[in-house]
């Protein structure tokens, strides 16, 4: 068995002078002392406010909130929430869209001692009762822009609350004692299919990963760091409390609202040190910059949520100057970031997919089988996390907690959770990522790793973005479909098939090559497989050309093939397994 357990905070507590050199990494837990991790989201802040009240927090559309601004906004929410529930009402729901106001909310619930539930302001209206009739939620903040969504939720008896209307509430502390187990928030699913299911995190989660990022990222009063991330994921928070704690100011970007050369002109104009970024917009904005971008103050690359490959990291090395780092995450809901690997230009990697690197403070990684054994170094398996840092559990649902937070077998206060992730762990030790296990893929009996192809794709010059995904047609028969941002003419394509069929065995070679304008990703950022088009049911590019059939028994065969394969036409000399 191969377990990685190991600290990964390479740099001081950014309360102390930043310190620009480089710093060891960690190799045991007791040779780098942990922050001071007791206590609250509640009392950290407070402490961040006494020391940078003036410093701007929150920074959205040109409107900014300083520390003190923001602690005394988010004291009158809490003034109003206390005046409208009891003890007995432990959640309060969140409804808005992108902007300063969900963020003074949060902190407006968690100063009144209670939890929040996040509402997405686009989700259909019975998907919203649905996630408050399970929360038990009787109280809905929102403000002007989402007040017309929020008219459904007043008309079903819940009490919604506009904080564009407050004008009496008292701005001062109502000291509502909270600690590190106070419950802090609860995160739902879509509730589109089933029943929905929260996930409860309590301040000590958050205070671990946020600790964690002041840490790495070194943030000082001033800094500067632009989080993408919808308010309302549970992923967002260890970046938004991340910055909030270490007195940064959290400048809100939605990317679907300007385009990528307006973005990347807006990192510079504003100066931002620290960047949060899906890994498909990534690599759009690599293929937008002009070699001439102004990024002196940009410290960190924040990538996740898809696996990342070579070819990534040789654009970055040409278009990022040579101070800014890359930071490589492994994150999840339940558990927050598994594991991370800082890349920078002296960096030097092996292979075409780049490693999830080394398990973060509080957790430890193994790779298990379907059986859920332990395995080795390079073998497959599914990821499984052991920690204390964790989600407590599903929200009123004990059962389904108990299935899937297990206790540790070696008697310690630890859980085990199974991400569903497919990794393995290398000879180096570090951690890499091969895609979802619901999506292991097997061809004519051999399991595929769809990211090795993903991979070799990458390294062609005039491909700027891949996804692999294995279609089954309605007679349950599978093949490769490579989806690429690019223009390739059919020749093109047969050089490429030619190319890759010199890398990788027969049965990971695709049939069909699909050109794209754009790959489609999900609310969160990531490539959303499901949304990929079908591929044509016409004859896939094939390097042998087409030959009709030219006897009767030749038509015949042609014609039980395309029976079969649902695909047209197929001729006397094409490959079986190609199509």
């Amino acid at each position: 068995m191969i377990s990685l357990e190991r600290n990964c905070p390479t740099t001081p507590m950014a309360t102390e002078i930043r310190n620009s050199s480089r710093q060891p990494t960690c190799t045991a837990e007791e040779s780098c002392p942990a922050p001071e991790l007791s206590g609250s989201i509640v009392e950290h802040f407070a402490r961040i406010v006494a020391a940078a009240a003036p410093h701007p927090a929150l920074w959205h559309d040109g409107v900014s909130i300083s520390y003190g601004a923001m602690n005394s906004r988010a004291n009158q929410i809490a003034n109003v929430i206390l005046a409208h529930t009891t003890a007995a009402t432990p959640l309060v729901a969140l409804l808005f869209t992108q902007g300063i106001d969900p963020l003074v909310a949060m902190m407006g619930v968690l100063k009144a001692g209670k939890a929040y539930v996040t509402l997405d302001a686009n989700a259909v209206p019975h998907q919203l009762l649905a996630i408050l009739e399970d929360a038990q939620a009787t109280i809905v903040l929102t403000n002007q822009q989402t007040l017309a969504a929020a008219q459904v939720i007043a008309d079903a008896g819940y009490h919604v609350i506009n904080l564009d209307a407050l004008q009496s509430a008292s701005g001062e502390d109502p000291h509502v004692p909270t600690d590190a187990e106070t419950r802090m928030a609860v995160y739902y699913t879509s509730g589109s299919t089933g029943k929905p299911k929260g996930l409860e995190r309590n301040h000590r989660f958050t205070v671990r990963v946020a600790l964690r990022n002041v840490e790495t990222y070194q943030y000082i009063p001033g800094d500067r760091v632009a989080v993408t991330l919808h308010w309302q994921w549970g992923m967002a928070a260890e970046a938004y409390y991340g910055g909030l704690l270490g007195g940064a100011t959290i400048y809100l970007c939605a990317l679907n609202k300007q385009s990528v050369t307006d973005f990347i002109q807006w990192l510079a104009v504003h100066q931002i040190n620290v960047v949060y970024l899906p890994i498909g917009f990534y690599r759009t904005m690599i293929d937008s910059l002009q070699g001439n971008e102004k990024w002196q103050a940009l410290r960190f690359v924040v990538l996740g949520g898809d696996p990342l490959y070579a070819a990534d990291i040789d654009a970055f090395k040409v278009h990022f100057p040579p101070h800014v780092t890359i930071d490589y995450r492994l994150g999840l809901t339940e558990a927050s970031t598994l594991t991370s690997i800082q890349i920078d230009h002296t960096t030097e990697l092996e292979g075409p997919t780049v490693p999830v690197g080394y398990p973060c403070r509080f957790q430890e990684i193994t790779i298990h089988d379907e059986a859920d054994q332990p395995l080795g170094v390079n073998q497959i398996g599914e990821i499984v996390v052991k920690s204390h840092t964790m989600s407590t559990g599903y929200w009123r649902n004990p059962t389904l907690t108990a299935e899937k937070f297990l206790p540790d077998p070696e008697g310690s206060d630890k859980r085990i959770y199974h991400t569903g992730d497919l990794g393995r762990i290398r000879p180096d030790g570090m951690l890499e990522l091969l895609g979802r296990k619901d999506q292991m893929v097997k061809i004519r009996g051999y399991r595929v790793e769809l990211t090795a192809i993903e991979a070799e794709l990458m390294t062609h010059p005039l491909i700027d973005n891949a996804v692999v995904v294995a279609h089954e047609d309605a007679a349950g028969n599978k093949q490769l479909v490579a989806y690429l941002i690019a223009q390739l003419s059919g020749a093109e394509v047969a050089t490429l098939r030619n190319t890759l069929q010199k890398r990788l065995p027969d049965y990971m070679i695709p049939s069909h090559f699909m050109m794209l304008d754009t790959i489609p990703v999900t609310a969160n950022g990531k490539i959303d497989r499901k949304a990929l088009p079908a591929p044509p049911k016409s004859r896939p590019d094939l390097p042998t050309l087409y030959i009709a059939p030219r006897t009767p028994i030749e038509a015949q065969l042609a014609t039980i093939w395309e029976t079969i394969l649902d695909r047209r036409p197929i001729g006397i000399h094409d490959d079986f397994f190609a199509l």
